[in-house]
């Protein structure tokens, strides 16, 4: 697989793995909605990837009920082209949107993608970059380390790990180059002020 290049917009990879997923889905979900919704900042959080299995029930619930709870704050939907085609992939749902007091498009949309049905993460990245919440779902480890392959160099990464989930974390780390700063693994949630590059 070919990593990306630096030129590609910015967005900030979040990466959970199963045993943190299980122990702390809701923490996750309202940390990955705020992160979404927050103003400004060095770029764009998500996508996020996660595996398949306990927790993912509860991390989708999370963010649904995340996002139907805030107001509007003018946060932008991404115009790039690639979030409509985005839309018309059978393995794309909504799960969160927050509708603009005007009744014109969202004016933030939370999606859950099949990442087995991933074919151009320049387009999900960029969809990202603008605005749009990512939750892409992975059948299995393998298919995480594949889709983490191609954000090598999308700025920086995070690894939320639980103990038991030491090896997958080590594993999928060593994907990424090793640069100071980029590459957070935390068994907490994703903290509001991260990333601070």
């Amino acid at each position: 697989m070919k990593p990306l290049i630096a030129s590609q917009p910015q967005a900030h990879p979040v990466f959970i793995l199963p045993a943190a997923l299980n122990a702390c889905a809701e923490d996750a979900g309202r940390a990955l909605v705020a992160a979404l919704l927050r103003p400004g900042g060095v770029g764009a959080v998500g996508p996020a990837f996660v595996i398949d299995g306990d927790g993912l029930v509860d991390l989708v619930e999370t963010i649904t009920d995340a996002m139907d709870g805030q107001e509007d704050r003018g946060a932008a939907t991404s115009a790039a082209p690639q979030l409509a085609a985005l839309l018309t992939q059978p393995a794309t749902s909504i799960i969160g949107e927050i509708r603009r007091r005007d009744g014109a498009q969202p004016a933030a949309l939370y999606l859950e993608i099949d990442g087995a049905a991933l074919s151009d993460m320049a387009a999900l990245l960029s969809v990202a970059s603008h605005g749009t919440g990512l939750l892409v779902r992975c059948g299995d480890f393998q298919c995480m380390a594949n889709l983490a392959a191609m954000c090598v160099g999308t700025g920086a990464v995070y690894l939320h790990a639980a103990a038991e989930d030491a090896l997958l974390a080590r594993l999928l780390a060593s994907i990424f180059p090793a640069a100071p700063g980029l590459l957070t693994i935390s068994s907490r949630a994703l903290p509001a002020g991260w990333p601070a590059i």
